[in-house]
């Protein structure tokens, strides 16, 4: 007894959709990530580079009154 399944490429196809919708939702999470990390490593940087100008400025200061005394 043949029976036609047509259901089964409703499925298949719909199983396929899934697939690229899940695919697509995880590049875009993984481009939200690496968009996240280029900013928190930009705020590091930032921070860090603000540290070593008040390191500077505080190092002036310091060598200045010396200087003078």
């Amino acid at each position: 007894m043949d029976v036609e399944d047509d259901d089964g490429d409703d499925d298949r196809q719909r199983d396929e959709h899934h697939r690229e919708e899940q695919v697509l939702a995880d590049e875009r999470h993984d481009e939200r990530r690496r968009r996240d990390d280029v900013g928190q490593q930009q705020e590091e940087d930032g921070q860090r580079q603000q540290d070593r100008d008040a390191q500077s400025d505080l190092f002036t200061a310091v060598s200045t009154t010396h200087t003078r005394n």
